[in-house]
């Protein structure tokens, strides 16, 4: 597509129209400009946003099989087996909902993206958030964001 100038063929070239902002020097890539949040941003912040929805509904799921546990149970399901879900569910909604919820609105700062990366980990755990969860982690790895969250 263009001629590049030295002998690495990935070095963004000035005439680029998709590149966005200044070159950085030896680096292969280009910083943002200041001020512009990078695009995984956004991204990891819905896909938060959307876990914590999801770990919410478990809570609630959580409280049904609670009430059903201390009332016999429902259908053929005995009320101990209520009791035993409603307890797991409850704790894992009650654990992780706040975890998510906050990772949607955290402040830019240092740790704020050691902490993305966790919760991308934590949510690695469930191979249906694989899908999402490891292109998140690797746009989340690249200088663009880490130089968000990390200014020297």
């Amino acid at each position: 597509m263009y001629e590049t100038d030295g002998d690495d063929p990935y070095a963004p070239h000035e005439d680029d129209p998709y590149a966005v902002g200044e070159a950085v020097e030896g680096t292969g890539y280009r910083a943002l400009p200041p001020g512009v949040a990078p695009p995984v941003l956004l991204w990891f912040r819905l896909y938060a946003g959307a876990l914590a929805a999801l770990y919410a509904l478990c809570l609630l799921m959580g409280l049904v099989f609670l009430y059903f546990g201390f009332n016999g149970g429902f259908g053929d399901t005995p009320a101990g087996e209520s009791l035993t879900a409603g307890i797991f569910y409850g704790v894992l909604g009650a654990a992780l909902t706040p975890l998510y919820l906050v990772g949607v609105w955290l402040p830019r700062k240092r740790w704020v993206w050691v902490y993305a990366i966790v919760l991308l980990a934590l949510s690695m755990t469930s191979c249906c958030c694989l899908p999402l969860a490891v292109p998140l982690l690797i746009y989340w790895l690249r200088p663009e964001c880490k130089d968000w969250f990390l200014p020297e």
